[in-house]
């Protein structure tokens, strides 16, 4: 299965959320148990907006 990765889910790991970080993080760890996770170029663009540049997203995500 492919999961699709909401913009929400990502920043509240990537810019810690202290009420949804835990969650969010269990059910994309649970979904990459299932199959394949992908983000769509959409929620790329929404995530960069919340950086300084693309470089500190990418080491954010990593």
């Amino acid at each position: 299965m492919i999961s699709a990765v909401d913009t929400n889910m990502l920043l509240d790991i990537l810019i810690p959320n202290p009420q949804h970080c835990l969650t969010s993080k269990r059910l994309l760890e649970e979904a990459l148990l299932q199959g394949a996770l992908v983000v769509c170029e959409i929620v790329y663009s929404e995530l960069a907006a919340q950086f300084q540049s693309q470089s500190r997203l990418t080491v954010s995500s990593s």
